[in-house]
């Protein structure tokens, strides 16, 4: 989230710091991530919620227990929209938890035995001769800031080929990329970072295995257009079947207009109130 080291405990930015070290100990030879943001289409002009947090937390998206903001879809906030090789799409909303809960003896799994909050997909096509299996999901289960997202393909017949994450409904979530090229740009965001000691994604495709990460429908709140609402990852070769990738990605979280307007109203209140007693 847009929060500065600073501002959060010893102890958070103890492991804040300690993920970085390990993200960039490990990056592999054969992967390559590319970033592009395109700032031609803005989607909203929110501010994100002014609370003292590191991220947005992924595996706290009930009604029942509100999070920065205070209120929450029922249905989740990401749309995925996963393409196969063979040009085979789905499209998914995030659920808590996904549906996936693999074995924990399956030690590429990040995390083994857990039904984690994310986009599961699971079924079969009657392909030319034989059916086709399409098995893929995309899981984050903490806080965005320092708690890493897994995308895998799982036993399907095809590689994956593109994944398009976008923010649904109210309130939009953002992914905070704080790549720096704005003076407004806030701070503690960044862009999608390879976590290549935990990925198999390039560690056998090829030295021209790229990854190009794609930011658009930014938030232009005041200036600041490091927020997007929209996240494409394209890959060159393609994401194999039982091949992972493992990342970081910060996001925040944007709080509902209804909000704005009824901290509006207490402030109008307090003010009323003072002036009476005055």
């Amino acid at each position: 989230m847009k929060q500065l080291l600073t501002r959060l405990s010893p102890l958070a930015a103890a492991a804040a710091v300690g993920v970085a070290g390990l993200l960039w100990s490990a990056v592999a030879s054969a992967a390559v991530v590319n970033h592009v943001y395109d700032r031609t289409n803005p989607r909203s002009s929110q501010q994100m919620c002014a609370v003292v947090s590191s991220g947005e937390s992924m595996a706290d998206l009930v009604p029942a227990q509100p999070r920065d903001c205070g209120s929450e879809s029922s249905q989740g906030d990401i749309e995925a929209r996963f393409t196969w090789s063979d040009g085979t799409v789905a499209v998914g909303v995030w659920t808590f938890p996904s549906g996936k809960d693999l074995s924990g003896g399956n030690d590429q799994i990040l995390f083994p035995g857990v039904a984690a909050p994310g986009v599961h997909f699971d079924f079969t096509l009657q392909g030319p001769g034989r059916a086709l299996d399409y098995r893929a999901f995309i899981e984050q289960s903490g806080d965005t800031f320092s708690n890493p997202w897994e995308l895998r393909n799982g036993s399907s017949d095809f590689a994956l080929k593109q994944v398009v994450l976008t923010a649904l409904g109210t309130p939009d979530m953002g992914f905070d990329t704080d790549n720096g090229d704005n003076p407004n740009h806030g701070a503690g965001g960044f862009p999608l970072m390879l976590m290549a000691g935990l990925s198999q994604w390039g560690e056998t495709s090829g030295l021209d295995d790229v990854l190009t990460v794609t930011y658009d429908q930014f938030n232009n709140w005041n200036g600041t257009t490091d927020m997007f609402h929209r996240m494409t990852l394209d890959f060159a070769i393609g994401l194999g079947p039982a091949t992972s990738l493992v990342f970081l990605q910060d996001t925040d979280e944007l709080p509902e207009p209804a909000s704005f307007a009824l901290v509006g109203l207490a402030l109008g209140g307090l003010w009323l109130t003072r002036r009476r007693k005055a």
